[in-house]
């Protein structure tokens, strides 16, 4: 409960007014349909890892294990979340039907508690720049910025995935990658490159 800011009202979560102390409000009290019980954003959280790996990820499998891995090491799985690579081939996509399940009806934060969007595979706000531990990753030189994708920013699949992301070849296997460092369609889609080299993974909440 808070104030209104407008009329110094106790505000009340659920009467379908967003007052001070309130981030939404959905004219209910009801949890898991975005909006709380106490009138906050549900949310998931996503990140890029710090760490950068070629295109031999292990499959998508071993993109999820990466991922899931550095989200344990910042304790972001303390109550049993689940995180995936949002990572894509041409038999399995990034998409919520084929990876994360239903369409999230909350938001994707970053970890240091920026909102980037209330669609994963929708418009975004913020770049996603923060690694599990909520630092700053830092794109110094030319193609820091590129995250292993393989996506279009509706995740569907994008360009080559270097042999479902199992290839560390150079010349003769490719992968695409998106860049952290855009909120337009280009942080998931962006361009080719070589499998042997070394790029970030986008990590998202699943549950």
């Amino acid at each position: 409960m808070g104030t209104s800011s407008s009329t110094g009202v106790d505000a009340i979560c659920g009467d379908g007014l967003v007052q001070a102390g309130e981030e939404c409000d959905d004219n209910n009290s009801k949890p898991e349909d975005g909006c709380d019980e106490s009138c906050q954003w549900e949310s998931r959280t996503i990140f890029v890892t710090q760490k950068t790996f070629n295109g031999a990820l292990g499959g998508i499998n071993g993109a999820d294990m990466k991922c899931q891995e550095a989200a344990e090491k910042a304790g972001l799985t303390d109550n049993g979340e689940v995180y995936l690579a949002v990572i894509s081939t041409i038999d399995m996509w990034a998409s919520y039907e084929d990876r994360f399940g239903d369409e999230f009806p909350g938001v994707y934060k970053r970890t240091d508690g920026e909102i980037v969007a209330f669609d994963l595979f929708g418009e975004h706000y913020f770049i996603i720049d923060r690694d599990a531990n909520g630092n700053l990753v830092v794109a110094d030189d030319y193609g820091d910025e590129r995250v292993w994708t393989g996506s279009t920013a509706e995740g569907t699949p994008f360009g080559d995935d270097c042999v479902a992301w199992t290839s560390d070849a150079f010349i003769s296997e490719q992968g695409s990658y998106g860049d952290f460092e855009k909120i337009n369609g280009e942080w998931l889609q962006s361009d080719d490159t070589y499998c042997e080299e070394k790029h970030h993974l986008y990590c998202a909440q699943k549950s």
